[in-house]
């Protein structure tokens, strides 16, 4: 996934502040929760997926999962400035 961010970022014509978006999908595959957690960034009304994570429970995600999450994608982030 650490490809991802820097293609979206050179693709897209971002401005220097984004707009993240950070959401959560729960279902269950027969009897199997589904878990996920997504970061996008907004860009002229869609959501383009950076990264995202499949949680090991059901219902909401912990405080750790969502900021483990937006770590990662300002780390690849800065990494392409420099």
């Amino acid at each position: 996934m650490s490809v991802i961010v820097p293609l979206v970022l050179q693709l897209f014509p971002l401005n220097q502040k984004y707009l993240l978006i950070l959401d959560r999908t729960n279902w269950k595959w027969g009897t199997s929760p589904i878990n996920i957690l997504m970061l996008s960034v907004a860009y002229k009304g869609i959501s383009i997926p950076l990264f995202w994570g499949v949680l090991n429970l059901e219902g909401n995600s912990c405080y750790e999962d969502r900021t483990a999450i937006v770590k990662r994608v300002l780390y690849h982030s800065q990494k392409i400035k420099t």
